[in-house]
């Protein structure tokens, strides 16, 4: 029966997605441990630290910049899909015009750069929560795969430059913010 089938292939569809979601998860939220040989071999243990100080602030305000909305969204389910966009599309606005007066700022009062990529990293990562929610309420599981994949690049690439010793913790955390803006202008 038609019905049958399609309830089949939905069933289908969402074990694909739950698959893929777990393992491009383990990826992005694991990606600092899995460079850590990298870091450590590159930075001294004072900025390694520092560098583990920095990613733990970077997780703990995202979702408070974000107000944790992605989550609520997609554990809730998006019964009001244009009331749930549109929330989506002003919090990742308000996350552009962030990091915007971030860097405002930075030339205005002229704080530590480090001070500065820190604020885009936070920025650039509640945006990118923000367009991971919306590629995973529509099944866009590929453009989910990209956007993570990007992500994980933009700090595996600046820690090989660390144990290369092209960069100190200063131009890792740059780089690292550099792609991670150039994630969020690629998948806007």
């Amino acid at each position: 029966t038609p019905l049958y089938s399609s309830a089949a292939s939905d069933v289908y569809k969402r074990q694909k997605e739950y698959i893929l979601t777990a393992i491009v998860t383990v990826l992005t939220r694991g990606m600092p441990i899995l460079v850590m040989p990298l870091l450590t071999n590159g930075l001294s243990i004072d900025n390694y630290g520092l560098f583990a100080i920095y990613i733990v602030v970077i997780n703990l305000f995202t979702p408070i910049i974000v107000g944790n909305l992605p989550a609520g969204i997609l554990r809730e389910g998006i019964q009001y899909n244009h009331r749930g966009f549109k929330l989506l599309h002003i919090v990742s606005v308000y996350c552009l015009l962030l990091a915007f007066l971030s860097v405002i700022s930075w030339f205005i009062f002229d704080f530590n750069s480090i001070y500065l990529f820190l604020f885009l990293l936070i920025a650039s990562a509640a945006h990118q929560e923000c367009i991971v929610t919306y590629f995973r309420a529509n099944y866009r599981d590929y453009s989910f795969l990209f956007l993570s994949v990007f992500r994980a690049s933009s700090l595996v690439i600046p820690a090989i430059l660390v144990t290369l010793q092209i960069l100190d913790l200063k131009g890792l955390i740059g780089y690292y913010c550099l792609g991670y803006l150039a994630t969020s202008v690629i998948f806007t």
